[in-house]
């Protein structure tokens, strides 16, 4: 066990790791302050937008990795919602809607839909 420091606040928090890096990095992981908080939302933001729209969207079978620039046109909006600049952010790409949506304290939910049409001639 070693003291962590967390980065944002500086608090000393005990964490199993090998290093003194390794044990910082997990104490701003678990430490209750803001910053690491928001760090952490942050952290899941990205997460959910890269298997949505970014890199590993492609693994899901249904949508496909978006422009870089797009991708950073949508990053910067999520983040307005996840700072409560803005209640709601909705793109049309790639022939489907991504919708970002503050959800309170509990950071933002993001979806991206793909509306299919199903047509039948007789």
């Amino acid at each position: 066990m070693i003291n962590g420091v967390c980065n944002f606040c500086g608090q000393l928090l005990l964490v199993e790791a090998d290093t003194q890096k390794d044990a910082d990095w997990k104490a701003t992981n678990i430490c209750d302050c803001g910053q690491s908080k928001h760090q952490t939302e942050i952290n899941k933001l990205e997460i959910k937008l890269n298997n949505l729209i970014g890199k590993n969207a492609e693994s899901n079978g249904i949508f496909t990795e978006v422009e870089k620039n797009v991708y950073k046109y949508i990053f910067d909006a999520a983040m307005l919602v996840l700072n409560k600049d803005i209640e709601q952010a909705q793109f049309k790409v790639d022939g489907t809607t991504v919708t970002i949506t503050a959800k309170g304290d509990k950071g933002a939910s993001i979806n991206r839909t793909k509306k299919t049409t199903c047509k039948e001639e007789f």
